[in-house]
């Protein structure tokens, strides 16, 4: 028996060293901390402007648990394994590994941008599929983010989508937990290569490889009566928390001070809220999370700018 105990927890550690080597991805890039709602790797915004943003979006956050999330991308492809990914398959695993909005209610969104090609993608949860639905996505794509984008102008697109998701959101029902489980990523994207399918294979495998293995040991360690003090940890991938410069008393009525200058724009709402927001910040708090643990099955729609 102390030799099945053994073997057991030798598998273990290869099935969670080998999970965890395959959850680092060179393409997806690590979730910054502290988390935050704008990740700006590529560069398209400057500081005011994603300011702004990431005061209405926490806002929003806090007042109706959904979490809409922006990224933008120099590139889409792997500057390790010059793998290209598609739009589509960027956006999806960007989504499931950051694990986008609730757990169970899967209300997240996710706006991302790439300047190499010039793609936009957005990507809904599973629990908002049902309200944004393709149709309206490729909507807000076509009339609000690739025109502004063409002009130069992200900041305005940005601001202009996430107006039209707020507005649409409000108009329909909360969310309920969704049904489905969260393990198909790719169940609408025909990838550019077989290796993302295969790499998303394999980290299903794996976790259940772990959670058998997890059985295994405790059924062992129980038969030698050392259960009083044995615990196992899983981490999932982070909590949302929430920056220095969090806001709780925004009004609606920020957006609407708007110029064509994005520049202008940001600068209007930063000089008429953002005082209150930054002194306010150190006695707000929340319970909803950004990156809890949501998931999406490929729901949305992309275009080009």
């Amino acid at each position: 028996m102390r030799y099945l105990l053994t073997v057991s927890l030798l598998l273990y550690t290869l099935f969670s060293f080998s999970q965890n080597k395959e959850l680092k991805s060179s393409f997806v890039k690590k979730l910054p901390v502290p988390h935050k709602a704008v990740n700006d790797f590529g560069r398209f915004l400057i500081s005011s402007e994603k300011t702004t943003l990431e005061i209405e979006l926490k806002s929003y956050l806090k007042q109706t648990s959904n979490a809409i999330v922006i990224v933008t991308l120099d590139s889409l492809t792997d500057p390790k394994t010059k793998q290209e990914y598609t739009v589509e398959e960027a956006a999806s695993l960007y989504f499931n590994a950051w694990g986008i909005g609730d757990s169970m209610k899967n209300n997240g969104v996710l706006l991302l941008v790439s300047r190499t090609p010039r793609r936009v993608r957005i990507e809904i949860g599973k629990g908002l599929s049902a309200v944004l639905d393709n149709g309206f996505c490729q909507y807000i794509i076509d009339n609000d983010l690739v025109p502004n984008f063409k002009n130069g102008k992200f900041f305005n697109g940005f601001k202009e989508a996430i107006i039209g998701i707020e507005n649409k959101l409000a108009s329909s029902p909360a969310p309920q937990a969704a049904v489905e489980p969260a393990a198909e990523s790719f169940t609408t994207i025909a990838p550019a290569t077989n290796s993302s399918w295969l790499e998303s294979m394999g980290m299903g495998m794996l976790q259940v490889g772990e959670f058998i293995l997890g059985i295994i040991v405790i059924v062992a360690l129980a038969m030698f009566g050392s259960m009083n003090r044995f615990s196992r940890g899983y981490y999932s991938g982070g909590g949302y928390r929430r920056d220095e410069y969090w806001s709780s008393n925004d009004d609606d009525d920020r957006w609407h001070n708007n110029n064509d200058n994005s520049s202008d724009s940001s600068s209007s709402f930063i000089s008429s809220s953002s005082d209150a927001s930054f002194s306010s910040s150190s006695s707000s708090s929340s319970s909803s999370d950004s990156y809890s643990g949501g998931s999406s099955s490929g729901g949305g729609a992309s275009g080009s700018w």
